[in-house]
């Protein structure tokens, strides 16, 4: 995996807020075949569990969208949420 100048600056801003970075290199992904684009949503909380929900009701079922949004309703804060977002689906 390459990174270009774009991906060190997003790492290190990351970095600088939430302290250490999850190493991307082999991302376990449980729905991998599952893909979200986030990038330009509306960053409220609500609404990131809403459209991953949606996607993955669509791409694997109620069962799996239910499981999802118990899980996501659980997480303590908001960079949980999104942590657990992209290890639940790929992120774009």
């Amino acid at each position: 995996m390459s990174y270009d100048r774009d991906d060190v600056e997003l790492t290190e801003l990351l970095e600088s807020q939430i302290g250490e970075v999850p190493d991307t290199g082999s991302p376990e992904v449980r729905y991998p075949n599952v893909t979200v684009k986030l990038v330009g949503e509306d960053g409220n909380a609500f609404n990131l569990i809403g459209v991953v929900a949606r996607r993955i009701r669509v791409a694997i079922g109620r069962e799996a969208e239910k499981a999802f949004t118990t899980e996501a309703f659980d997480c303590d804060s908001y960079d949980e949420l999104l942590a657990f977002i992209q290890r639940t689906v790929i992120v774009e």
